[in-house]
């Protein structure tokens, strides 16, 4: 599985005492068109004061990453963190090809942030097509498609100040990966989404690597790019 240096396991580090206030994966889900929950009160809070926390973590949030973007940094140079996630991961590849709508090789050319209806980070990548194993009749090799995920840039306690939050089930993808990605189309948002889990394989060094997520990887690895598009064409009618 992929091995990131210096994660951190922590929904709480992400959004701090926002966290308490019932802000979780539900909160989010309204960055994707999903239901959102109304806060529930820590313990000696009431409903007010745990918007206020919200309001709070969410003006924090923003202001965070328009400054980064701003800056120019880089966000490679930043602590990976993720956000514990469930979802229906495939149990098989097999059953993650036959699911996905796009099974694709890709580079990914460009990547953006912005912050969602929450305040918490999105990410869009725009992917250029190198290979396609399975698509929409549109979507051949050279094409370029957006790819939205949950996550991006958010501050985080001195002296760290910054970090990288991810989805555990859908790790983030930057300018400049070489990718295999299993994706299906959101037509109400108009862009692909990955697979939860299993959706993106990373190239690094000529080497596979899929997300920690992923329930079969351990049977890839150290698979090369062209081996695995071998094995999940057999896949494909």
């Amino acid at each position: 599985m992929r091995i990131l240096g210096m994660r951190t396991i922590a929904i709480a580090v992400v959004l701090g005492t926002a966290s308490l206030a019932g802000v979780g994966l539900l909160a989010l889900a309204g960055t994707l068109g999903g239901p959102t929950s109304k806060p529930t009160p820590p313990p000696g809070h009431s409903i007010a004061e745990a918007q206020a926390i919200i309001d709070t973590a969410r003006t924090r949030n923003e202001r965070y990453l328009k400054d980064f973007v701003a800056s120019g940094r880089d966000p490679r140079s930043l602590q990976r963190l993720e956000i514990a996630a469930t979802g229906d991961v495939p149990p098989t590849l097999a059953e993650a090809v036959r699911a996905a709508q796009l099974v694709a090789r890709a580079s990914v050319i460009h990547t953006t942030f912005a912050s969602g209806a929450d305040g918490f980070p999105v990410t869009t990548s725009t992917l250029r097509l190198t290979e396609v194993l399975k698509g929409p009749a549109a979507h051949s090799v050279g094409t370029e498609v957006q790819v939205l995920q949950v996550g991006g840039p958010v501050p985080q306690p001195s002296p760290v100040g910054g970090g990288l939050a991810q989805l555990t089930t859908d790790e983030l993808m930057l300018t400049g990966d070489d990718v295999i990605i299993l994706a299906n189309f959101r037509p109400d948002l108009g862009v692909f989404q990955p697979l939860s889990g299993a959706g993106l394989f990373f190239n690094e060094n000529g080497r596979i690597l899929p997300e920690e997520s992923n329930r079969f990887g351990d049977s890839l690895t150290p698979a090369t790019p062209a081996a695995l598009l071998a094995t999940m064409r057999q896949y494909i009618p």
